[in-house]
């Protein structure tokens, strides 16, 4: 009996169950692993995929598995948490590394891998590690084949099933079936996905007559049955189960068929969607993750393989498993087409909405320290009477300054840093991905027409970047440039626009009029319009501050009208001073995509000055940033009406 309104809410919709490792993905397209150069590092194991492409799709979920006390496992752990699953049965094993598998995406050899799986964490899942109360919670629970493959998590998956039964919870076994884990294939031939194995067929057994769904690709069914015939092997489980069985059957499409009590008996075929097999790996798992979706709503059998279908053929045409599943605007969106594109990785818009759905939520305010500043620190530097050697030094510092903030804020994911890789290397090599947010310098410092610090490959310095960092790019632009001028600035901002989005990364834009030049009413407006149409969009703008709210409504209307998806406008310092900044901050007070501020010298050039000059300690530097730091951050909350910042010791 399934769980019924009585037995109060659910606090889950799925547990999966399974294996849960790192994916090291091949970046060379076409390429043996005995010829990859470089590899991406991904989230990976048919569970883990599942649990993240289920959870994109509005379920809530939790994970079963371990991982080693190593840095590939707190890189799970985290990649769950930002997907929203629950890790609280996701122990971390002292004894034993993570899983990881080592994959290339070259479909003539059957898309080679490589398990690195000897007496990985995973596979020591026991059950100890299972939780009664949260998964008796649960709507669902998945069980993956692989777990039936030594005693101890077969035992920990048994534990699991036997409380969901106990639950009234619906039974999902996925087979995954994986030669090379049963000792059916050697462990550097991970790509062989069909054998003959016995222990596996008698372990399935075992498990089928518990479940109330079962799927598999043919050669699965044939691995759970011990037969060759597909017709034949789906006979032979469907005798050990009273589950529905669904059979996939690749870019054909797949086959339900119904168990105990349908209302038919009828097996239904839904054919597959044309589209290019870029990567075949994960499509399985994507597969599962729509269905479920569906299935755990009560849909028609149909609807839910169609709901199938779209999702695999979405994750088969990606690089990757766990990345490329869609999110539920995805799925919706290619639902609704009437002719799906063929290679779906190249689809702007889907690529679009799968960047905007997944991304980290945009704070409703955001302060960000620039200390990214470079010539500008070498004439303070020069006037102090201090060499240049001062500069990285005087930026952990104010890095320092930051950090006093960002630990002690109650809102810390709302602060953020804007720093280069000149001077200040060491500063975001120690800035973590989270609370704050890292915005980066990609500009070379005054160039204009604006260059890139690695030179014209932008992508190339990018990918070099941790993920986590944000790219800035500052140009000293103006609309009545001379056409020439005009055009480089444009093609730069639209370059580096293409840049984050082949790289995975956010872009902020920054505008600032050229020496001895200044913006206009429409000026701003004009200028961003120029951009945006010549293919710049940037998440972030970082303009400098307009007096009349009639300007920053021209300016917003220019960012609605262009993209409804950008994150919104931080003001720079400019040479205004403080309170010409704080008459900016209320210009902008009724609009909201203005969010925040990007500030630097107004905020540390006079103590950068003392500092180089000997009159401030560094303690004293790091208390008088931090403290003016602060007092901007309440002038623009009591501007706008915010709660204030509470302050701890040295400003903060």
């Amino acid at each position: 009996m399934d769980r019924s309104a009585a037995d109060g809410p659910a606090l889950l919709d799925l547990v999966c169950v399974g294996r849960l490792s790192v994916d090291l993905y091949g970046e060379q397209q076409g390429s043996g692993l005995d010829r990859m150069s470089s590899l991406r590092m991904y989230l990976g194991g048919s569970a883990a995929n599942v649990c993240v492409g289920t959870a994109r799709l509005g379920l809530r979920t939790a994970m079963l598995s371990r991982v080693g006390a190593d840095p590939w496992g707190t890189f799970l752990r985290r990649s769950l948490l930002d997907e929203g699953v629950d890790v609280s049965m996701v122990a971390a094993d002292p004894d034993r590394l993570t899983a990881a598998v080592a994959l290339a995406v070259r479909p003539s050899d059957g898309f080679p891998r490589i398990f690195l799986y000897q007496d990985s964490a995973d596979m020591a899942t026991a059950e100890a590690d299972v939780q009664p109360e949260l998964v008796s919670s649960a709507r669902a629970v998945l069980v993956t084949g692989s777990f039936l493959a030594n005693p101890v998590v077969a035992q920990s998956t048994y534990r699991v099933v036997e409380l969901a039964k106990a639950a009234g919870a619906r039974v999902v076994l996925d087979i995954d079936f994986r030669p090379a884990l049963w000792g059916a294939a050697p462990l550097g031939e991970g790509q062989l996905m069909a054998a003959r194995a016995p222990a596996a067929s008698r372990a399935l057994q075992g498990v089928l007559p518990l479940c109330d769904l079962v799927v598999g690709t043919e050669e699965e069914i044939a691995v759970a049955a011990d037969e060759t015939d597909t017709d034949a092997a789906v006979a032979t489980v469907r005798s050990h189960t009273s589950a529905t069985v669904v059979v996939k059957s690749g870019a054909m499409g797949a086959t339900v068929y119904p168990g105990a009590g349908a209302e038919s008996t009828e097996p239904v075929t839904v054919p597959g969607f044309s589209v290019e097999v870029f990567n075949s790996v994960g499509a399985g798992d994507g597969f599962l993750s729509g269905f479920l979706s569906a299935w755990l709503d009560g849909l028609p059998w149909a609807e839910c393989t169609t709901r199938a279908n779209a999702t695999g053929a979405m994750v088969v045409s990606r690089h990757g498993c766990s990345p490329a599943m869609p999110t539920r605007a995805e799925l919706q969106d290619f639902l609704q087409r009437d002719d799906v594109p063929y290679r779906v990785r190249e689809d702007k818009r889907l690529a679009q909405l799968h960047r905007d759905g997944l991304r980290r939520p945009t704070p409703q305010s955001l302060h960000v320290l620039a200390i990214d500043h470079r010539w500008q620190l070498e004439e303070l530097a020069a006037q102090s009477g201090a060499s240049r050697e001062h500069i990285a030094p005087l930026k952990a510092l104010l890095y320092r300054a930051y950090r006093r903030l960002v630990d002690n804020a109650p809102r810390p994911d709302e602060l953020g840093l804007l720093a280069d890789s000149q001077y200040g290397a060491a500063v975001l090599e120690a800035e973590p991905a989270q609370p704050g947010w890292v915005f980066r310098a990609l500009d070379a410092a005054g160039s204009r027409p604006v260059e890139f610090v690695c030179g014209q490959d932008a992508g190339a310095e990018l990918h070099s970047w941790p993920a986590h960092h944000t790219a800035k790019l500052m140009v000293w632009s103006h609309p009545d440039d001379d056409d020439q001028l005009h055009s480089a600035q444009l093609a730069r901002m639209a370059q580096a626009t293409q840049a984050c989005s082949t790289a995975e990364r956010e872009l902020l834009l920054e505008l600032q009029p050229p020496a001895g030049a200044s913006y206009q009413p429409g000026d701003l407006p004009r200028l961003m319009t120029a951009a945006y149409r010549a293919g710049a969009r940037p998440q972030w703008w970082k303009l400098p501050p307009l007096h009349d709210p009639s300007q920053w409504e021209a300016v917003a209307a220019v960012i609605g009208d262009h993209d409804a998806t950008c994150r919104g406008v931080l003001l720079l310092g400019h040479h205004d001073g403080w309170p010409g900044l704080v008459q900016g901050f209320e210009a902008c007070s009724t609009v909201p995509i203005v969010r925040g501020f990007a500030v630097g010298r107004t905020i540390f050039a006079d103590a950068a000055r003392q500092w180089l000059t000997a009159e401030l300690t560094d303690e004293h530097l790091v208390d008088a940033v931090a403290q003016r730091f602060a007092e901007m951050i309440e002038a623009w909350q009591s501007v706008r009406g915010e709660p204030q910042l509470r302050r701890s010791g040295g400003g903060s």
